[in-house]
């Protein structure tokens, strides 16, 4: 076969299936294609598309809506509808519909098709013929209808029913309610009489109408419109919500408000409160506060209870709380247990931005999330200044905090600046000052996730940590691996004696990357049993830390049934003496080529990997500065029991013991 031959054999299939393709949809007006009728070829998925009309009877100027359904709904591209064979216009389809509506159809019967075009992936389909009569408007009935409703002002959730009526009463079809264009149901006339009942009026006023569709004898009409108020569901504080009250309360349904003011001072009571999963409270520039003390600070810190703001579920397994969008505005709180924003409970949800905040209770945390509850907080600026009020928590039963922006602060003994018992993330510059606590805690199998936030802390004098990990056992989390990830962050700790790193009664994986620390202290890492917590002989620390591009100071200190696996990677310098005391249960160090290590006193280690940087008896980027550092040798096979000069010109060596 030549060139000439191969082109024209190409040529003519082309012509011939686009041929086929244009004549596709005249074919099935005059033949009738069933149901979804395709055109398959190979490769593609067979689609089928159902035409339905609005109406089967309209008058003539009125509108009717066509709606073609393309199936599977994945199906892209243009619906055609023709009008015997005449285009009588198209749609796009989305998510498998395209709509059209028309007001210039003449009088008399027309039979409608609609022909979906195919794409790439899906075949063509053209629906069944659906009839539709154009009748004059002189031909028909004319009717009227008046639309009731049994209230003309509600609180959210509130069951209206709506009732149109049609005259005459022997008109039959279909009644139409609509909120200003959006459709909220519909009723089968009845003796003249069409009812449809709703609760989803969200709150402010709406602009309600009623549409008879008319029939083949009776013409449409539409009636006149009914102005209903919907209020938020503001109840008193004897109002049930969660384990207390609330001056606000919303159960059902969603509301929004704008520079609402809510204010309680009764025990247990909080100013607002959403509860029930499915319920929505959206709060633009509010003034909320509470006096009120609470009657259980336990219940306050895992329910919520005296909580400002408060998204309650029931459950910490399966959704049952509501959610709570809090927009600009100020909560404030003096009362003990009155955190100021809390979500407690699966599903439970708030999201806050740009709000402030100001806690002064004792054991009043900021923003708090427990039972599984979720905090999504943005650009807000928070203080605490009571006792035991962290401003950034999470408690029993964990929760999901994220925390974007904003600045923090607590003034309190022991109030820290992020308290997790559950799973917190921290980004975009966020910063946390710290005058009476730690500025981070980490308890149990939990962790805290840190990108680029600022941190600023004073140690408590009697506590004397910067950084706290370790496991209360006391039912608040779960015993496991507790994991801190800090990147590009920036820490200044203003203590002169607490460990920057302080680590008991858990295991623990540290991560850090490029991390700016200014640390006051001498001290870089304690790992060590403390009586306060866990059984006597097995409540050390473990810690797994890993570095890069990092760089540390201070010393390392590890008691004897503590253990610590220390890695030096990409870049990382640590400065500092490691075990002095040879007191550690296992302490490991590994450096890769590119990382090193000034020896800052004589230290103790049971295990050295340092392959990059061993040369013969020599070690390039261990620098002894004057010291010497041990090895076990029974545990580093690899060194042979050999002494190895460090590097530098203070001299210094790796010996074995």
């Amino acid at each position: 076969m030549n060139i000439f031959q191969k082109y024209t054999k190409r040529t003519n299939s082309r012509l011939t299936k686009i041929f086929a393709l244009l004549m596709f949809p005249i074919a099935c007006s005059l033949l009738g294609c069933g149901w979804g009728g395709s055109i398959a070829s190979s490769g593609n998925t067979a689609t089928t598309t159902t035409l339905i009309a609005s109406s089967s009877t309209v008058s003539y100027g009125s509108s009717l809506t066509l709606t073609a359904s393309i199936l599977p709904s994945t199906a892209a591209g243009t619906v055609t509808l023709y009008d015997g064979l005449t285009s009588i216009g198209s749609g796009t389809a989305i998510s498998g519909v395209a709509t059209l509506s028309l007001t210039s159809l003449a009088v008399g019967s027309h039979s409608i098709t609609a022909v979906y075009g195919g794409s790439a992936t899906y075949t063509t389909s053209t629906s069944s013929a659906v009839t539709v009569t154009v009748t004059s408007s002189s031909s028909l009935t004319a009717t009227s209808t008046t639309l009731v409703t049994s209230a003309t002002s509600a609180t959210v959730g509130t069951s209206i029913t709506l009732t149109a009526s049609v005259v005459p009463s022997a008109a039959t079809g279909t009644v139409y309610f609509y909120d200003g264009t959006t459709s909220v149901g519909s009723g089968t006339l009845s003796s003249g009489i069409a009812t449809e009942t709703t609760t989803g009026l969200a709150v402010g006023t709406h602009t309600v109408t009623a549409v008879y569709s008319g029939s083949t004898t009776y013409a449409t009409s539409t009636s006149n419109a009914v102005a209903i108020v919907i209020t938020a569901a503001s109840t008193t504080s004897s109002s049930s919500c969660g384990l207390g009250t609330g001056a606000y309360v919303l159960s059902a349904g969603s509301a929004t408000l704008a520079s609402a003011s809510y204010s309680a001072t009764s025990e247990d009571e909080s100013a607002v409160c959403v509860q029930n999963y499915g319920s929505s409270l959206t709060l633009t520039n509010p003034t909320l506060s509470t006096t009120g003390s609470t009657s259980s600070t336990d219940n306050s810190s895992f329910y919520g209870l005296n909580a400002v703001a408060l998204a309650y579920g029931s459950s910490s397994s399966t959704n049952s709380g509501g959610t709570l969008t809090i927009t600009g505005g100020t909560i404030t709180s003096s009362g003990t247990g009155a955190n100021g924003v809390f979500a407690s409970g699966e599903g439970a949800t708030v999201n806050i931005t740009g709000t402030t905040i100001n806690v002064s209770g004792g054991n009043a945390h900021g923003l708090d999330a427990a039972e599984a509850g979720t905090l999504n907080i943005t650009n807000v600026t928070a203080t605490s200044s009571g006792a035991s009020g962290s401003i950034i928590a999470t408690d029993r039963g964990g929760g999901f905090v994220t925390v974007s922006g904003g600045t923090y602060a607590t003034t309190g003994m022991r109030s820290a600046g992020i308290y997790t018992t559950g799973t917190v993330t921290c980004a975009n510059a966020a910063t946390f000052t710290i005058a009476d606590a730690e500025g981070i805690v980490v308890e149990g199998a939990n962790s805290l996730s840190s990108n680029k936030c600022v941190y600023t802390s004073t140690a408590n004098s009697t506590d004397n940590r910067t950084i706290f990990i370790y496991n209360s056992a006391s039912g608040d989390a779960n015993a496991g691996t507790a994991s801190l990830s800090l990147n590009g962050d920036t820490y200044t700790a203003t203590s002169t004696t607490a460990p920057f790193f302080y680590v008991t009664n858990t295991t623990t994986a540290i991560s850090l990357t490029g991390v700016t620390i200014n640390n006051s202290s001498s001290a870089l890492l304690t790992a060590q049993a403390n009586s306060n917590w866990g059984t006597t002989g097995s409540n050390g620390g473990l810690v797994t830390m890993t570095t890069s591009k990092q760089t540390l100071s201070g010393a390392i200190a590890v008691d004897d049934i503590s253990t610590l696996a220390l890695s030096l990677t990409n870049s990382s310098v640590y400065t500092g003496a490691i075990n002095t005391a040879d007191t550690g249960e296992t302490v490991g160090l590994t450096l890769d080529a590119t990382s090193s290590w000034q020896v800052g006193g004589t230290s103790y280690l049971t295990t050295l990997s340092d392959t990059g940087g061993i040369s013969g008896t020599s070690i390039t980027n261990i620098y002894g500065n004057g010291y010497t550092v041990y090895y076990l040798s029974a545990s580093n096979t690899a060194l042979g029991g050999k002494t190895y000069t460090l590097a530098g010109t203070a001299g210094g060596y790796l010996k074995p013991m």
